[in-house]
């Protein structure tokens, strides 16, 4: 992953942007933002790079479920992705962990 071009504070306000965005188009779609977002955190932990990357790339995930109109097959799709991005964004990192303990 490439180390961050701006200030801390400048991705804290990013974030606090898109969050109040995307809270708005998981309302009109009747999803939880808060508790989606917060079990994003937990996975992420405080990298306020990483969730802004990850926050980056929830748009187009967001245009294919808004599509799906079963809730449960949204819901499905949504919690899926997130796991795979996630697990992307977090490869290198534990990739590293895993070669420092085994040396």
């Amino acid at each position: 992953m490439i180390k961050p071009e701006y200030e801390k504070q400048f991705y804290i306000a990013s974030i606090a942007s898109m969050c109040v965005r995307y809270e708005s188009v998981f309302k009109e779609r009747k999803m939880g933002w808060k508790s989606y977002f917060k079990s994003v955190i937990k996975q992420i932990g405080q990298r306020i790079y990483t969730i802004w990357i990850f926050l980056c790339g929830l748009e187009p995930v967001l245009e294919k479920c808004i599509r799906i109109n079963d809730r449960k097959n949204r819901k499905e799709m949504l919690v899926s992705s997130t796991k795979k991005r996630i697990w992307l964004l977090l490869r290198e990192e534990r990739m590293m962990k895993d070669y420092l303990e085994n040396i």
